[in-house]
């Protein structure tokens, strides 16, 4: 049986690789770690002569003054905070740009570029232009083509944003294969590294996270930068590839380029606990660990330890072997960025008194009431405790006190092993499931670590009888099947009775007539989720968090232009966990 926080792990890491290569709109809610501004080390030279008039390009990057704004949460993990699951206001298409969208709105504020809405439309930029461009609506997107040559260092980047601008960059090869990704470079403009391997075409997507108005403008580049030379361990850009170091040994290593790679093969001793651990990083450099064994299965993975970009893995080794550590960067980052890596032996923490537990099967019982102090003796324990439920009651499961440095998972099981509810953060790093009880049974609960920095960290963990949820007037709206109407120009007062609660509507819409889907007015700590569907559950439109005023807002927004006249089906939901009984208010409007 798969747990929770494999599933997590599992999950983050896919959505790092494909989330953004089918956006045509990311706005993300995890901060992106500020890259460092360009160093005048690196040589940057234009291939192709610049423009009279225009200006040559510099070294140091210009964003627009936009005023202060929450910094947006990283999808790996904040340094020194939880590690966020990546949050986006999307609409769904292919590279080439054959989905449902607004479709292209040609005014007064396109810029002379357009049409350049879909990759195949992509205008060319040369080594060394400047661009000036503009966004003309919310959904408009920018491609640029520019020829490459092989093993040559570029930079992409975004600069001069208009105030209220924040610039998005994916860039793509000729396959549409997604290379690389960056939101925000020191402000709002974005900037990415990529040392090319064959001489072709790269695409650029520029989109906007945010705009405060139609027409705000940027300038956008693309640069020559003279490569980095590589450290003394070169090549080790893979498994096969990987040098010795031996327990002990600290070694200085960099990253001469975005996509580098250090591999590193260490012998390990069955029954030693050890750290491997990257430290005095440079500024603007960011660390992620994986560790695997000889046939290349994951044992471990750490992107941010403590307060820092840093990273630290604790393993105990369970045999005599040779083991592999790859060290990476997140998210690119400047050329010749540096670090220093190790491995030192750890002194494993003694297991709590209810070990072991790390199974279904070797579940410990858990009263209710009853209150158990209980750690993490390594980073991949789990704790496991078996309770007995009532029908027709509802109970609270939760852990709370969690040292810092924690973060706990739980999930409910029955007794076959059917995931009933999971719940990571309630509020907190710690978490907390609401359950009522259809039957009188044994349950199971599983508690793991989405991060833990350092084995032997504690949390207390408790289970209580609950109030029963109230229930909003339009329940039971749970699925597509069951969704209540909901008019225009009418706005519905609603609850989420549970943290796994979901709320259907449906609604009438006319062919050519755009429409706005909102959640208002949201209780304290309560953050929603939309998600438009066809007739057919075809999705049409998702966001997160949109509002006038405030990209940051955890309220939610859809903007719809209708192809065709017929019912559409709106999904409301929560993103993480909120307060049972947590209030919204719904409403459908016309919005031009």
């Amino acid at each position: 049986m798969q747990s929770a926080q494999q599933r997590r792990w599992r999950g983050l890491k896919l959505a790092v690789v494909t989330l953004f290569a089918v956006s045509l709109l990311a706005a993300c809610g995890q901060s992106s770690a500020s890259l460092p501004t360009f160093t005048p080390e690196p040589t940057i030279t234009p291939l192709a002569p610049v423009p009279e008039g225009v200006p040559a390009p510099v070294v140091e990057i210009e964003p627009g003054a936009a005023a202060p704004r929450p910094t947006r949460e990283r999808g790996s993990g904040e340094a020194g905070a939880k590690p966020a699951t990546a949050r986006t206001a999307i609409a769904q298409e292919s590279v080439e740009g054959a989905a449902e969208r607004p479709p292209a709105q040609g005014g007064a504020d396109d810029d002379a570029y357009e049409p350049d809405d879909r990759r195949s439309q992509a205008n060319p930029i040369r080594i060394g232009e400047v661009q000036e461009r503009t966004f003309g609506y919310e959904y408009d997107e920018d491609w640029v083509e520019v020829a490459v040559q092989a093993d040559q260092m570029y930079v992409f980047e975004t600069f001069d944003l208009d105030d209220g601008a924040d610039t998005i960059l994916t860039l793509y090869d000729e396959q549409g294969n997604e290379l690389a990704y960056n939101d925000d470079d020191d402000g709002w403009a974005s900037r990415i590294y990529h040392q090319v391997e064959d001489d072709g075409l790269l695409y650029l997507q520029v989109t906007a996270y945010s705009i405060d108005a139609p027409g705000l403008g940027y300038k956008l580049r693309v640069l020559e930068m003279e490569p980095v030379a590589p450290d003394a361990y070169e090549p080790d850009n893979s498994q096969a590839e990987a040098q010795a170091i031996t327990v002990g040994e600290e070694q200085q290593r960099t990253f001469h380029y975005p996509q580098d790679e250090d591999w590193v093969a260490v012998m390990v001793t069955t029954g030693t606990a050890y750290h491997f651990e990257t430290f005095d990083l440079d500024d603007g450099a960011d660390t992620v660990l994986t560790l695997y064994n000889e046939r290349g299965d994951e044992l471990a993975y750490n992107d941010d330890f403590g307060s820092a970009w840093a990273s630290r893995i604790y393993y105990q080794a369970e045999n005599d072997e040779r083991l592999y550590l790859q060290v990476s960067a997140y998210r690119g980052g400047e050329p010749g960025l540096g670090y220093k890596l190790r491995v030192v032996e750890a002194e494993p923490p003694a297991p709590d008194a209810y070990e072991p537990d790390n199974s279904q099967a070797e579940a410990k019982a858990l009263a209710l009431n009853e209150v158990q102090e209980r750690t993490f003796h390594t980073p991949q324990d789990e704790d496991w405790v078996f309770v007995e439920v009532t029908a027709g009651l509802t109970y609270q499961f939760e852990t709370l006190d969690l040292a810092d440095g924690i973060d706990t998972v739980l999930t409910l099981y029955d007794a076959q092993g059917e995931e009933l509810d999971s719940n990571d953060d309630y509020q907190s790093l710690a978490s907390r499931i609401y359950y009522e009880a259809a039957n009188t049974e044994r349950l199971y609960l599983q508690v793991a670590a989405y991060r833990v920095d350092q084995p032997g960290l504690g949390y207390r963990l408790q289970m209580v009888e609950a109030a029963p949820a109230e229930l909003d007037a339009y329940e039971p709206d749970d699925r597509q099947e069951e969704a209540s109407s909901i008019q225009i120009g009418e706005i519905q007062d609603r609850t989420f009775h549970n943290a796994s609660d979901e709320d259907w509507v449906m609604v009438e819409v006319e062919a050519g007539r755009t429409y706005r889907f909102a959640t208002l007015d949201l209780d304290d700590g309560l953050d929603t989720v939309l998600t438009l569907y066809d007739e057919r559950g075809e999705e049409l439109a998702y966001n997160d968090d949109a509002e006038d005023s405030d990209s940051f807002s955890l309220a939610s927004r859809i903007t719809h232009e209708a192809r065709n006249s017929g019912r559409l089906y709106l999904q409301v939901k929560t993103f993480g966990s909120a307060e049972r009984g947590a209030a919204y208010r719904l409403e459908a409007a016309l919005d031009r």
